[in-house]
């Protein structure tokens, strides 16, 4: 049986916050094999890149440090400003700066060397989201032959959003490498199609096959879930005389960024109240967003205006004893307390 070396943008150790952190280590742990990634820890600049290797519930995990230029150029200048808002259908909030590609280009040739080093012959390739697209193509140019698969936890815009981006074309190409590329969704699957065929020579091989460029490409769709099934860990809160809290409990946990949502949950609740006046002091929405998941680039208005949201809300309904949004965003974010 070959071995799995997956490379994601982060290597991290799940806490029960990170969704995807959690997913990937369920399938390490049940596969076997090699995951690499980012430490998500900046180093100092101009000092040696520091790796640590270490085995964990049957798998290896290899983690390294970015520097202060790629986390800038790379992390925020690119992904963030210029990526995150193209594949989420917001073009209009997108900034393209040259340096910063530079950055992304840079940083996928680093991860591709580094993961070279560690790529046996037989081993099995498998590449997680739009932080890493380039990285077959640079192990593949490399000369390494490994079968190399994709998954990309975003959604994939329309071909007309994706060419706005001014390196649509390479970072195209650059999926042209990948054997096989899996999507959260049958629209996103279908936007990638009607993209690479109108722009690209290709041949259908089936409803999930191309041949593009010379190079046969499978996609499908692998929807990533998240693990409900917890045992729990903590007894049920108890009021006065030892009853049960009988408050309703509505928990809502996104970072702060233009898609997330927060501000209609939070109308919503508003909705809900002005409708529905028998669930006063009955329902609390706790709206969680952790400021260090966040994008600098887009948090300080929003946060601004969801705190002004949340005040006037809280306002209109509450009184001493009870508010109908409870908004937790700060750095003392307990999320280990509140998921378990």
């Amino acid at each position: 049986m070959s071995r799995l070396v997956m490379i994601s943008s982060r290597c991290g150790v799940p806490h029960g916050a990170d969704a995807q952190a959690e997913a990937l280590h369920d399938i390490m742990r049940q596969r076997g094999g090699l995951w690499m990634g980012w430490s998500g820890a900046v180093g100092l600049a101009g000092t040696p890149r520091r790796i640590a290797v270490r085995e964990t519930a049957g798998y290896t995990r290899q983690r390294w440090d970015m520097s202060p230029a790629e986390y800038a150029g790379y992390y925020h200048g690119y992904v963030h400003q210029a990526l995150w808002p193209v594949f989420h259908n917001r073009p209009d909030l997108a900034t393209h700066q040259k340096n910063a590609f530079c950055a992304y280009k840079a940083w996928s040739e680093a991860v591709a060397e580094m993961a070279s080093e560690e790529i046996c012959p037989d081993d099995v390739v498998w590449v997680q989201d739009y932080h890493l697209i380039p990285v077959a193509r640079c192990l593949k140019e490399a000369g390494l032959l490994n079968p190399c698969g994709f998954f990309l936890h975003q959604p994939f815009p329309p071909g007309d959003v994706f060419r706005t981006l001014p390196e649509h074309d390479w970072l195209m190409r650059s999926l042209f490498y990948y054997d096989l590329i899996g999507f959260q969704s049958g629209s996103d699957v279908n936007n990638f199609l009607l993209c690479v065929m109108r722009h690209y020579r290709t041949e259908r091989l089936s409803a999930t096959t191309l041949r593009v460029n010379g190079h046969i490409i499978n996609v499908g769709v692998f929807p990533c879930g998240v693990a409900t099934q917890r045992p729990a860990r903590h007894a049920p809160l108890a009021g006065k005389n030892g009853a049960l809290y009988s408050r309703k409990l509505i928990v809502s946990d996104d970072v702060i960024n233009d898609i997330s949502g927060i501000h209609y949950r939070i109308d919503a609740m508003r909705t809900l109240l002005n409708n529905h006046p028998q669930y006063l002091r009955d329902v609390t929405l706790l709206q969680m967003s952790d400021p260090a998941k966040e994008y600098p680039h887009f948090s300080p208005q929003l946060e601004r205006q969801l705190a002004r949201f949340c005040s006037e809300v809280n306002g209109a309904f509450g009184d001493l004893s009870w508010f109908p949004v409870n908004y937790l965003h700060n750095d003392a974010l307990n999320r280990r307390a509140v998921t378990e």
